[in-house]
């Protein structure tokens, strides 16, 4: 339980993400509440280091980078409403702050969080480079997914659901 309590305290902080400015003149310091949040992380973690063995320590805390990453890309398509270069920027201080405050030593994680840096600048592109972008990049290492190019075509448009051709293109490009 107590877990599960620690776990909903720190996505409260995540949820500062909706309340954020992304669209900015000039370009900002990180959101406060990632540095609340590492503050909890670090916290939490020395809490749990007094009483578990490293190993049970790294299994509780071994899918946050995940989960945190998920969150941020879909807070993008739901809750962002508008974004800029600066903005972009702004999120890459957030992300390279909650990288650090997770680094678990494990290199996927941080290819999670360069694919997370990547969505958010693939939100700044039209919906034409975006389609662009699915056919040309589909065997990156960093890979983006339908339902991936799908949200960020439905911000950059502003209609959801797509238009049938525009889907289907995107499909094709997808490969699926």
């Amino acid at each position: 339980i107590n877990a599960e309590y620690g776990a909903t305290a720190r996505f409260y902080h995540l949820d500062g993400v909706k309340k954020a400015s992304y669209d900015l003149a000039d370009e900002r310091d990180a959101d406060t509440f990632i540095a609340e949040l590492n503050d909890d992380l670090r916290d939490a973690e020395r809490a749990l280091a007094a009483c578990l063995p490293p190993l049970h320590l790294r299994y509780l805390f071994c899918r946050l980078p995940s989960l945190v990453c998920n969150v941020l890309m879909r807070a993008l398509g739901r809750k962002i409403n508008a974004l800029n270069g600066n903005g972009v920027q702004k999120m890459h201080k957030n992300l390279f702050l909650l990288q650090r405050a997770l680094a678990g030593g494990a290199a996927t994680s941080d290819a999670q969080f360069e694919r997370v840096r990547q969505y958010y600048e693939l939100a700044l592109l039209s919906s034409q480079e975006l389609l662009d972008h699915a056919r040309d990049h589909t065997g990156d290492a960093v890979r983006f997914y339908f339902a991936d190019y799908r949200a960020l075509l439905e911000r950059a448009t502003g209609t959801a659901p797509l238009p049938a051709a525009v889907e289907q293109q995107l499909a094709r490009h997808c490969g699926k």
